[in-house]
């Protein structure tokens, strides 16, 4: 129950954006593309939330109510909720004491509400950098995801007079009842916690709880789809697929430029093949996420270039392509991959371990499609990341800085290698306690 509704309210915010961005852009709401979009998220959410009733009642009538009985007191458990507790009033108070100071969530999130406040649409805020001709796609790099909240959070009675930094720790907080929520079932209350925990108090996580950017909306959604359609592997529940698929395809419209989802898309195609399933099956749960995912992509590509009238700030043709499969022969690779380990610095090196752990308990990885799926996940990331950071440095000058904002760019990947070496040592420990 507390699983659906994590992810029924998740969904239900982002159809609030969805539905003010739609009353000020008239055009694209009466578009082909806007009216697909819309329709399909509550299609799906209906769909999704059908599915889960049919389920829990039937789950319900064949239950048998026991006894309540009193488990003893667990001092490990109060000692992860102590933790957690300190690390999210430790992100309120920064948060509540502070204005923002990072140069995106000045000039871009927070921009845009403002710009929002004063009448102007998202379609006419690439007007107001006309003169720029470096920078004139700044205003629609990103969906208007968070900047609506910004504005949202500005104009609601109970909070315009608190700092909108708050509104991330709420963020925080929700990705703490996600991780632990989404994942007792399997590793039980104890280990769930205690991944919730690592998982907010890493140095990644928490620094974005304390940015008004879009890596901390953005992972929850990521993480909370993840570890849906991870249930959906193991359990076939349709309620788990459809919501599962709904926070990764709505990712697109809180980020855009790192096509995680496709990366998600092809992991969980790849994981069906091992799962005793009809072929039908597999392939539909493929078709589903991804042809929800490319309306969503489809439709903002479509609002920011032809409404928007922006082009974007890489060019993409056959000489930009070219060049830089030209360079792998050259070892133009080489500098790069030097560049991307040093930024992304200890992460990448916790994600191959993880790997390595896998590929140690590969006899395992073939029973389990679940863990087949959260580990290929890390593996198409890691690949996604590189190749992006190799072709836009043949296109830019500063492809060194946009490599800084690989650790926070990938946060999502820190509860997903969590849980995999959680298994594992939970696995490890009930083959020595039945051997």
């Amino acid at each position: 129950m507390i699983k659906f509704l994590l992810s029924f309210f998740l969904i239900l915010i982002l159809l609030s954006k969805k539905i003010f961005f739609f009353g000020i852009e008239t055009e694209y709401a009466t578009s082909f593309l806007g009216i697909l979009d819309i329709i399909s998220i509550i299609a799906m959410l209906i769909g999704g939330t059908y599915f889960f009733c049919k389920d829990y009642l039937k789950q319900k009538s064949l239950s048998v109510k026991d006894k309540p009985r009193f488990k003893k007191f667990d001092i490990g458990i109060l000692v992860m909720l102590v933790g957690i507790t300190t690390i999210i009033g430790m992100s309120y108070r920064i948060n509540v004491n502070k204005t923002s100071v990072h140069w995106d969530a000045i000039a871009l999130y927070d921009a845009r509400a403002r710009f929002l406040n004063s009448g102007i649409k998202f379609s006419e805020m690439p007007k107001l950098s006309d003169n720029d001709d470096k920078n004139s796609y700044y205003y629609l790099l990103y969906p208007p995801y968070t900047s609506i909240g910004h504005y949202f959070w500005q104009n609601s009675v109970g909070t315009k007079d608190i700092p909108v930094s708050v509104y991330y720790t709420i963020f925080l907080g929700i990705l703490t009842l996600v991780i632990t929520f989404f994942t007792k079932k399997h590793l039980g209350l104890r280990l769930s916690l205690f991944l919730a925990l690592l998982t907010i108090s890493n140095i990644s996580v928490f620094k974005v709880s304390i940015k008004e950017y879009t890596n901390l909306p953005y992972t929850l959604h990521i993480v909370g789809g993840t570890f849906l359609l991870y249930l959906f592997l193991k359990n076939n529940k349709t309620w788990e697929l459809m919501m599962g698929t709904l926070l990764i395809s709505s990712s697109i419209w809180i980020r855009f430029l790192e096509p995680v989802w496709l990366v998600v898309a092809i992991s969980l195609f790849l994981s069906t093949l091992i799962k005793k399933q009809e072929l039908s099956k597999k392939i539909l749960s493929f078709i589903l996420i991804i042809s929800f995912s490319s309306i969503q992509y489809f439709s903002w590509t479509y609002f920011a270039q032809t409404i928007g009238g922006n082009a974007g700030f890489l060019d993409i043709s056959y000489v930009s392509l070219i060049e830089p499969l030209l360079g792998v022969l050259t070892g133009s690779w080489f500098p790069v991959l030097a560049v991307f380990i040093g930024s992304w610095g200890i992460p990448i090196f916790v994600y191959l371990f993880t790997l390595a752990a896998v590929y140690v308990r590969k006899v395992d990885m073939r029973k389990d499609p679940g863990l087949l799926f959260l580990s290929l996940i890390i593996v198409f990331s890691i690949c996604m990341y590189y190749s992006q950071l190799y072709f836009v440095s043949f296109q830019t000058e500063w492809w060194e800085a946009a490599a800084k904002s690989l650790d926070r760019s990938s946060t999502f990947l820190v509860p997903i290698a969590g849980f995999i070496l959680l298994e594992f040592l939970k696995l490890r420990g009930y083959s020595r306690k039945h051997s």
